[in-house]
C-alpha cells in the first residue's frame, strides 16, 4: 500500500501593483490609480492561484464654459463660469484652480470667477479640475484685453 503524504506549501504574501493609463476613451480621459492591491493566495498540492482586482479612474470632464464679455477694456472685468464633472465620483470632491500669465481673479479656487486684465492682448486663462485620485484636466479660456 502506497502512503500518500500531502504537504502544505507555504507561499509568501503577494502584493501586486497595477497602474493603468489610457488616453482618450470615448471622449473621457482616464488616469491610473497606482494603488497596491492584495492578491488572494491559496495552495493545495502545488496549485497556485492569484486574484488581482484593478480599477480605472476617469478624469474630470468639462461640460461647458461661459465668458461674458470676452473683450474687456481697462478697469473692466469678465465673468467666467465653467461646468466640470467627475464621471466616477461626487462632483463635490473636485478641486479647482484658475491661472493666467497676467491679470487677476476674484477667486481662484471656484468654478465661477471674475477676471481683470493685467496687460492688453489675448490672455489665455487656464482652469484645472483635479479629482480625488489626482487626475488633472485643464480647460483653456481666452479673453481679449483691450488697450487704453
Amino acid at each position: 500500500m502506497q502512503n500518500r503524504r500531502r504537504s502544505q506549501l507555504l507561499i509568501p504574501k503577494l502584493v501586486l501593483s497595477a497602474r493603468l493609463t489610457f488616453g482618450a476613451v470615448f471622449g473621457l480621459l482616464a488616469c491610473g490609480s497606482g494603488e497596491q492591491l492584495p492578491a488572494r493566495e491559496s495552495a493545495d498540492a502545488g496549485d497556485e492561484q492569484a486574484q488581482v482586482n484593478s480599477g480605472v479612474n476617469v478624469c474630470p470632464v468639462f461640460d461647458g464654459s461661459l465668458v461674458m464679455p470676452q473683450r474687456i477694456g481697462p478697469g473692466q472685468s469678465s465673468s467666467i463660469v465653467v461646468r466640470a464633472t467627475d464621471p466616477d465620483a461626487p462632483d463635490s470632491q473636485l478641486v479647482f484652480a484658475w491661472s493666467a500669465l497676467s491679470g487677476s481673479f476674484s477667486v481662484s479656487d471656484k468654478r465661477a470667477t471674475s477676471y481683470r486684465c493685467g496687460e492688453p492682448g489675448k490672455q489665455r486663462l487656464a482652469f484645472t479640475a483635479t479629482d480625488r485620485a489626482g487626475c488633472v484636466s485643464t480647460l483653456n479660456v481666452d479673453v481679449e484685453c483691450l488697450a487704453n
